[in-house]
C-alpha cells in the first residue's frame, strides 16, 4: 500500500514536471493572445503572422514540448531519479534486510532473481507510461486536438509526417518509446548491485547513467568523429522523430540499433550479477 501511494506521487509529479517543460511554448502562446487581445499592437509585430500561429496551436503542441522538446526537459532529466528511488534499490533492500531469503527459501533463486527483474521493469515503464498518458489526454483537454498544422518548411524523417496526419499514434509511439528507454535505465541501474549494496547509491544510478551519457557522448562527438555514440544518445533515441535528418538517415533503424545496445547491455549486466548472487545469496 506504501509503495502504490509512492508510485501515485511519482505520476502526479512528473505530470506537473511535463507542464513545467512545456512552460516556455505555453508562455509564447499565450503571449501571443495577449498581443492579439492588445487594441494598439506594437508596429514590428506581424499580427498574421502570430494569429496564425496561436489559431494552429494545439494540445500536441504542449505534448512533445513537455517530454522533451521544451527549452528545459525537466521531466526527462527528473523521471530516472524518481524510478532510481522507487524501484532500482529493491533487490540490495531485500538483500540487505534478509526479505530475500525467507523468498528463497521457498522458490529457487533463479525464480526470484526473474521475478524481481520482472518487476522492476514493469512498474518503471508504466510509471512513465500512464504518467504521459495521462499528461498528452489533458493537453488534448485544455488545449484542443485538432490535428497540428505545418506552418513553415521543415525537413521531416520518414516518420514525422505523422505529426500532421496522425497525430494521436505518433503521440502514443513517444509514450511507448520514453517508458521504454526508462525502464531500461532502470534495470541498468538496478545492476550496479553488483559492485555496491549501498542503496542510496543503486538508486541515483539510474540518474548517473542517463547524465553520463548526455554529457559524455556529445563530448566525445566534439573530439573525435563518434557518430555512432549517437546511437545510444538519450534525446535523439526517444525523440529522434523530431529532429528530422540532422543526425541519422534512417531513424527507424536507428531506433532500433539504438535499443537493441541497451537491452544488451542490461542483459549482459543482469548476467553477471546473477551469477554473483547465484550461489552466495543465502547468508
Amino acid at each position: 500500500m506504501k509503495e502504490n501511494k509512492k508510485v501515485i506521487i511519482a505520476i502526479i509529479l512528473l505530470i506537473i514536471l511535463m507542464f513545467i517543460s512545456a512552460y516556455d511554448r505555453i508562455h509564447y502562446i499565450n503571449s501571443g493572445i495577449q498581443i492579439l487581445k492588445d487594441s494598439n499592437p506594437t508596429e514590428d509585430v506581424n499580427i498574421e503572422a502570430v494569429r496564425a500561429t496561436v489559431s494552429n496551436y494545439t494540445g500536441y503542441d504542449t505534448f512533445i514540448n513537455g517530454i522533451g522538446k521544451g527549452l528545459i526537459p525537466i521531466a526527462t532529466i527528473i523521471c530516472p531519479l524518481i524510478l532510481g528511488y522507487l524501484f532500482a534499490g529493491r533487490f540490495a533492500y531485500e538483500l540487505k534486510t534478509g526479505y530475500g531469503n525467507m523468498v528463497i527459501t521457498r522458490q529457487k533463486f533463479k525464480q526470484y532473481f526473474i521475478n524481481i527483474v520482472k518487476k522492476t521493469f514493469m512498474k518503471s515503464f508504466l510509471v512513465v507510461f500512464f504518467a504521459e498518458t495521462i499528461f498528452l489526454i489533458m493537453c488534448l483537454l485544455i488545449f484542443g486536438w485538432k490535428t497540428p498544422v505545418e506552418l513553415h518548411t521543415q525537413v521531416f524523417d520518414s516518420i514525422s509526417w505523422m505529426f500532421y496526419k496522425i497525430p494521436f499514434l505518433y503521440c502514443l509511439i513517444h509514450v511507448f518509446k520514453q517508458s521504454l528507454y526508462m525502464s531500461i535505465i532502470t534495470i541498468i541501474g538496478m545492476t550496479s548491485t553488483i559492485f555496491t549494496r549501498n542503496k542510496f547509491i543503486i538508486a541515483l544510478s539510474p540518474f548517473i547513467v542517463y547524465l553520463l551519457i548526455n554529457i559524455v557522448c556529445p563530448i566525445l562527438d566534439m573530439i573525435i568523429d563518434a557518430s555512432a555514440l549517437k546511437m545510444i544518445y538519450p534525446d535523439y533515441l526517444i525523440l529522434s522523430f523530431m529532429t528530422g535528418t540532422y543526425f541519422m538517415d534512417n531513424p527507424i533503424i536507428h531506433n532500433i540499433c539504438g535499443f537493441a545496445i541497451y537491452i544488451i547491455i542490461a542483459v549482459v549486466l543482469l548476467v553477471i550479477m546473477y551469477k554473483k548472487y547465484n550461489k552466495n545469496y543465502l547468508r
